[in-house]
């Protein structure tokens, strides 16, 4: 499989700009102070940066599910934080997936996620249950409705201290999910405040 890194996907190098700005200069303008002078390099100090991986166990089976969170601000104190937000985010997926899945609204799930969030849900569900009941199919509704979420991986962006985005990999049966979610710091908690599951 194919890794994808976005911070590397154009396909411009430093060298093919400095060579399209030269073959431009003579059309701009006259000024070659301006246009013989290719960008400033990019300060790519990653060292500064840190990424944190781990592993928390989930269900009666102590099955480990892999974290990744990255910072893009400096803060050398997060490993124990940073799992705790892995978890949380798990325990939040799990809950909107549920609730997409038109499970009862527990109050541990109105204080994780957000009302907005819970209503479209909710709208999510009415619909997926409709299809389900044209489809008629007891198995598929067997694994879509009725079994456990299972999830798989944790990968997150710390956007800033009080700001998480991260995607979470789960499955009901055979069915895969791939959870979006933002969660806010506010009022003392982790709220999220955006989720899209697909």
């Amino acid at each position: 499989m194919n890794k994808i890194c976005f911070a590397d996907s154009d396909p411009f190098d430093d060298s093919e700009y400095v060579e399209s700005n030269e073959n431009c200069n003579d059309t701009q303008n006259n000024d070659s102070s301006k246009n013989n002078t290719a960008p400033p390099p990019v300060n790519e100090d990653q060292d500064n940066l840190s990424v944190y991986n781990g592993v928390f166990l989930v269900g009666s089976s102590n099955r480990k599910v892999p974290y990744r969170i990255s910072l893009v601000y400096k803060d050398p104190n997060s490993d124990k934080k940073m799992f705790h937000i892995a978890m949380h985010a798990c325990r939040v997926a799990c809950a909107a997936l549920d609730v997409a899945r038109g499970h009862p609204i527990l109050p541990s799930t109105s204080r994780m996620i957000s009302k907005e969030c819970i209503d479209k849900l909710h709208n999510m569900w009415v619909m997926v249950g409709e299809r389900l009941q044209a489809i008629n199919n007891p198995l598929l509704n067997f694994e879509i409705c009725r079994l456990p979420a299972n999830p798989h991986l944790v990968n997150g962006v710390m956007v800033k201290p009080t700001q998480l985005e991260c995607v979470i990999r789960m499955n009901t049966g055979s069915e895969q999910y791939w959870t979006s979610l933002t969660l806010k710091y506010k009022f003392g908690k982790w709220i999220c405040t955006y989720v899209d599951i697909g």
